[in-house]
């Protein structure tokens, strides 16, 4: 108690130790708790579920004023269920800063994320996915994959930017994909309807202030790109 902590941890009949909130509840075989400052810490098996029922749910909601921040990046859809897995997780409550490692992934209906870490920032509605990032969503009405080593969306300027590593990093398999053994890494990649575009620095898709169209996509170094049959390739920048 002097402390103002909890730690909730080991298995019961009704599963693993969960702490929750008005809209979000957290999973994980251990959870360390600050009180005052509402950080957590939770690691082994860390599932967060945002706006789904929980077994573990406040009986009633605070004052707003009470809630820390709680904005879910602009590439998801406002109000809808969401799950994010990862090995660990450090949730700073009052920043409104969430880092989920260890092969973490988003998922919320046809909108997937993946990296080896996940940061998410609930005050301004950014994420940043990093080491072997893949994402894929729905943009401009067609499926569209994205890969690179970093991911970043900025809200504020409805900005995607699939980025290559920096120079001297050790790069880490990717993601295995289901069934499948680890993927190689790449460098940034988007494919959608507009074709499929590679570069050697980054690629920026800047998206319409309002659902998922595209409404600017700019590719820097060694830039190829591909739409059915024709083909262009050589250049250091495309837009």
């Amino acid at each position: 108690p002097d402390k103002g902590t909890l730690a909730p941890s080991g298995d019961t009949g009704g599963g693993k130790p969960m702490v929750a909130e008005e809209q979000t509840a957290i999973e994980a075989a251990a959870i360390d708790v600050t009180l005052d400052s509402r950080r957590m810490m939770a690691k082994g098996s860390v599932v967060t579920r945002i706006g789904t029922p929980a077994r573990c749910r406040p009986a009633t909601a605070r004052p707003a004023a009470q809630q820390g921040p709680s904005r879910m990046p602009g590439l998801l859809r406002d109000g809808a269920a969401a799950t994010i897995r990862a090995a660990a997780l450090d949730y700073e409550g009052e920043a409104g800063k969430a880092v989920y490692s260890g092969r973490a992934s988003i998922t919320q209906s046809d909108t997937s994320i993946n990296a080896a870490r996940i940061t998410l920032d609930q005050k301004n509605g950014d994420l940043t996915a990093t080491g072997s990032a893949i994402t894929t969503m729905v943009l401009d009405g067609g499926a569209t994959l994205g890969r690179a080593y970093e991911i970043v969306y900025v809200d504020a300027k409805r900005l995607i930017r699939y980025a290559a590593p920096p120079i001297g990093t050790i790069l880490a398999p990717a993601p295995a994909p289901a069934g499948r053994g680890p993927a190689p890494v790449r460098e940034p990649q988007v494919s959608g309807p507009q074709g499929d575009l590679r570069a050697t620095n980054r690629i920026d898709v800047t998206l319409s202030m309002q659902g998922g169209a595209v409404e600017r996509i700019d590719a820097y170094g060694n830039v190829r790109f591909q739409q059915g049959t024709r083909t262009a390739s050589g250049g250091e920048r495309l837009t």
